[in-house]
């Protein structure tokens, strides 16, 4: 019964934090970068990112982009990788 109980809680605490997530990628809710840029995510998943006069930008794989509230994300095979940790600050 306590497998159970985990279980559930488990799979509750994951519909939360994807429905948090989905939300965030709306096209109308761009990612602000701390550069300036703003990152969009499509619903399929895949991203794209343009300046700050919104002319369209090419973003390296695997290169580290730091949101305005410090957090890092990477582009990996055309689609988003949130870090969970945010950027230490000295």
């Amino acid at each position: 019964m306590r497998k159970l109980t985990y279980i559930v809680l488990l799979l509750s605490a994951i519909s939360v934090s994807m429905a948090g997530y989905s939300a965030e990628q709306s096209e109308d809710c761009p990612l602000h970068l701390k550069d300036g840029s703003h990152l969009f995510i499509n619903d399929d998943g895949t991203m794209r990112m343009v300046d700050e006069n919104g002319k369209p930008m090419e973003m390296k794989e695997g290169v580290e982009m730091e949101l305005e509230d410090g957090t890092l994300i990477m582009m990996k095979d055309k689609k988003i990788w949130r870090h969970k940790h945010k950027k230490m600050q000295h």
